[in-house]
């Protein structure tokens, strides 16, 4: 019921999420058996809440970020990814157990992010040529959240670096040519 819950405030609707907190508070302790604590029982709320509370997740943005994409394409999927991961961190701090920070964080950047970093190192060169500077910052900001998500960019911005340099290198060389040298008799 909390994960339907919380699917439907992603979806737009309005939860309360007091009551989500007090639901979910006790459950990151229960782990004992109450007619012998000495018995270890399944870890209640790994198997009850943030193993279908991850799936859920993972299934919600494979969904929406691949039909967003195809609609609306990478500059505004690099908006929405934006907004869902600060959607989730508002999440943890408001109403979810801290315990769920790292898992939920890594499920949202794989997700949002590594499935779809090709598409958007795909669009990273008409960035760069249109100038389009907020939308490169936000390619960035993205795929800095992810282990190697620049490197690819970096080699691509340095190879376009090196292609400009040896290109006004070459036209400069040309132009010194049409030049007529001039001798300067010590005068300074």
């Amino acid at each position: 019921a909390i994960v339907k819950a919380i699917n439907i405030e992603r979806n737009g609707g309005i939860i309360d999420h007091r009551v989500i907190k007090i639901v979910l508070g006790p459950t990151v302790s229960l782990r004992y058996d109450e007619s012998n604590l000495y018995v270890r029982t399944p870890d209640f709320y790994q198997h009850y809440f943030k193993q279908p509370f991850l799936r859920a997740t993972i299934r919600f943005y494979q969904d929406e970020s691949k039909q967003f994409l195809s609609d609306y394409g990478v500059i505004q999927y690099m908006k929405k990814a934006e907004t869902r991961l600060d959607e989730e961190e508002e999440r943890i701090r408001t109403y979810l157990p801290a315990a769920i920070t790292i898992p939920l964080e890594t499920a949202t950047k794989e997700t949002l992010i590594a499935w779809h970093a090709h598409i958007l190192r795909a669009q990273f060169q008409d960035l760069l040529d249109n100038e389009y500077e907020e939308d490169m910052a936000r390619m960035f900001n993205l795929l800095s959240r992810i282990p190697n998500g620049l490197d690819p960019l970096r080699r691509e911005f340095e190879a376009r670096l090196r292609k400009a340099g040896l290109s006004g290198v070459f036209n400069a060389d040309s132009r010194l040519e049409k030049l007529k040298p001039r001798i300067f008799n010590g005068a300074i």
